[in-house]
């Protein structure tokens, strides 16, 4: 082996552990961020069926049903 060549086994090294590293840096960083981007969606999706929720008891409370049963549910 010539002197010229020994010195780049090892920077042929730290560049394949770069580019590594960069990858798994960045599948990271995407799944963190659409992590968060699913949190706020389910976020807002439990407010709202919170309301629906709320506003579904607001009507059955609000209506007179036709039979004996006067509590929503019967």
């Amino acid at each position: 082996m010539t002197r010229a060549a020994r010195p780049q086994h090892g920077v042929a090294l730290l560049v394949l552990l770069c580019l590594l590293a960069a990858g798994v840096a960045g599948t990271l960083l995407l799944h963190a961020s659409v992590s968060y981007t699913a949190r706020q969606r389910e976020a807002i999706t439990a407010t709202a069926l919170a309301r629906a929720h709320q506003a579904l008891l607001a009507y059955a409370i609000a209506v007179s049903p036709d039979t004996a049963a006067k509590r929503p549910g019967d």
